[in-house]
């Protein structure tokens, strides 16, 4: 009895279910058709931003290619069978010839700083010293400065 009491009132449930589903599809018919208003935000609300991430790539990057090709192109150039020997001498001497060119100036410039700092550690202890009390661009006017 209780089975057929449930099934008497889910029907009647889903039946007045339809029927009100029904009715609001008539009122929505039976209303006029007009556009939305466009809805403009104010400027201090910003809508979130999305980030386009570019699609992963396949293969190989392009880059590769042309450094492979460049890597493959140089070692035919320097070990090819008739003009090979000579290219590697060639470079060979320009690397030497740079290696001592720079090894020149990087030794003139440190013996110009060291020099450099020498004057003014010399120079600095002259304007320093306790024991001279005269001036340093005064003239010496002592008897024993004439006869030094």
């Amino acid at each position: 009895m209780a089975l057929g009491l449930g099934r008497w009132t889910v029907e009647r449930v889903g039946s007045r279910v339809r029927e009100m589903a029904d009715s609001v599809r008539e009122m929505a018919d039976n209303l006029p058709r007009t556009q939305m208003p466009a809805v403009r935000m104010p400027p201090w609300v910003r809508l979130p931003e999305v980030k386009m991430t570019p699609a992963p790539r396949r293969g190989v990057h392009p880059l590769w290619v042309v450094a492979g090709a460049a890597a493959g192109a140089g070692l035919m150039y320097f070990f090819d069978r008739e003009h090979g020997q000579r290219r590697r001498e060639m470079v060979r001497e320009k690397a030497r010839t740079y290696l001592r060119q720079t090894t020149e100036k990087v030794d003139g410039t440190s013996r110009d700083m060291m020099s450099r700092a020498r004057g003014l550690v010399v120079e600095l202890r002259s304007k320093v010293r306790t024991g001279d009390r005269r001036e340093p661009w005064a003239p010496e006017t002592s008897s024993e400065a004439r006869r030094s």
